[in-house]
């Protein structure tokens, strides 16, 4: 416990810069443990300690030096591509416009010259309040990056910034107003503008409608889908909204602990999973354990609590303890076979009917079905049998949580 205190406090020290700071609490741990006796514990807290500095050290002389020798390598290429252009013009460029073109050439040049990798990454922030400066205008939040970048034409800056607030359904009277004087979703408008008018490759949204009302919320995601179809952009999207995930994304990376569990489509992540945690937190499942018997993988036996046997074919050959996994439209009433259950619920909900079913083993699934397919509601107490479509539903090892079917 006590090393991991001092790692804790080892590492705020080291964020803020303050060797000292880390030296002092380094002291303190060390003296407190040999104080109690425990000679090993604060040698091996030095050493920890001492390997921590080492390692944070390094990590940050290794992402100063690539972030330096990153812009610098971006800026030459920019530069590159300014003297390309002006050489082509030039050529065929009368004596009466050289002036002017020259002009024009030294100050793309200057503003190539100290462009940076960094600008063409843009972020639009959760809280449209605290991500606005309240003593800037309009004009000058959108504007700032242009001139942070070593643009100066004011004309040029102007005409920008009324095109930005035209693109995000704002008007160029705004311009010369103040954060407070706006509506949160007209902020997080203000806010998009800001990123947009840098031209970036990619955007950053970390839960940019969270903290907007429900009736705005559609509006912000449909500017954004404008935009990014608009100007081919890429939106690293970041929500815990699942609905609005999938209507947004392209594709989907789902994460646990700070680890990505699987990329896909919105389609591949519902439909095909590839562990539990993952058909789980993406829509509903019903999880069923089971027993696979599948040393033949094309032809896997599984069974369901000894209720019900069902086929299946693996990804390798397995046998073992594993588990089904279902959505809720996966699953159907059989007439004939499956595992036997009472309707503890029924829900008509106009395109389906949600049915809550109580297994005979005191398991509670749930089970969609469309009202396209069916004529009555079933009656709350009805005895059913439900079976799985196999080709959909998706089979797990139990110990690892992993997907074995195909």
């Amino acid at each position: 416990r006590s090393d991991r205190r001092f790692a804790d406090i080892l590492l705020f020290g080291h964020i803020f810069g303050s060797q000292r700071r880390i030296a002092i609490w380094h002291q303190f741990i060390a003296a407190a443990l040999q104080k109690q006796g425990d000679i090993a514990g604060a040698k091996a807290a030095r050493h920890k300690a001492t390997e921590t500095v080492k390692r944070l050290k390094e990590e940050s002389k290794q992402a100063k030096y690539d972030d330096e020798h990153c812009n610098r390598a971006y800026a030459e290429s920019e530069a590159a591509k300014v003297r390309a252009e002006y050489e082509e013009k030039r050529k065929n460029c009368p004596e009466d416009s050289a002036d002017a073109l020259d002009k024009e050439y030294r100050d793309k040049l200057r503003v190539a010259s100290r462009d940076r990798i960094t600008n063409k990454i843009q972020m639009i922030f959760q809280d449209p309040i605290a991500s606005l400066n309240p003593r800037m205008t309009v004009r000058d939040t959108i504007a700032e990056g242009l001139i942070i970048k070593g643009i100066r034409d004011k004309k040029y800056i102007d005409e920008q910034v009324y095109k930005m607030l035209d693109l995000v359904g704002l008007v160029p009277e705004h311009a010369g107003r103040y954060p407070h004087e706006f509506s949160g979703g007209q902020r997080q408008r203000i806010g998009i503008a800001r990123a947009i008018i840098m031209n970036p490759e990619l955007i950053i949204a970390d839960e940019p409608i969270s903290a907007l009302d429900v009736s705005i919320q559609a509006q912000v995601i449909n500017l954004l889908n404008d935009l990014r179809k608009q100007f081919g952009l890429t939106v690293l999207f970041i929500a815990h909204d699942l609905s609005v995930v999938k209507y947004f994304s392209d594709r989907i990376a789902v994460m646990k602990e700070g680890r990505i569990m699987q990329v896909g489509t919105p389609e591949q992540i519902y439909k095909k999973p590839e562990n539990a945690f993952v058909a789980g937190f993406i829509g509903t499942s019903n999880f069923v354990d089971c027993q696979v018997q599948g040393d033949n993988p094309e032809n896997a036996v599984v069974d369901i609590k000894g209720s019900h046997t069902l086929k299946a074919a693996l990804k390798t050959p397995y046998t073992g303890e594993a588990f089904l996994s279902a959505r809720p439209e996966q699953l159907f009433f059989d007439e004939k076979e499956g595992l036997p259950g009472v309707i503890s619920l029924s829900i008509f909900l106009g395109d389906f009917i949600e049915y809550e079913i109580q297994l005979d083993g005191g398991q509670t699934i749930q089970l969609n079905e469309y009202t396209k397919d069916m004529h009555t509601v079933r009656p709350d107490g009805e005895r059913v049998l439900i079976n799985f479509n196999m080709n959909a539903v998706s089979i797990y090892r139990a110990d690892t949580q992993e997907v074995i079917s195909q």
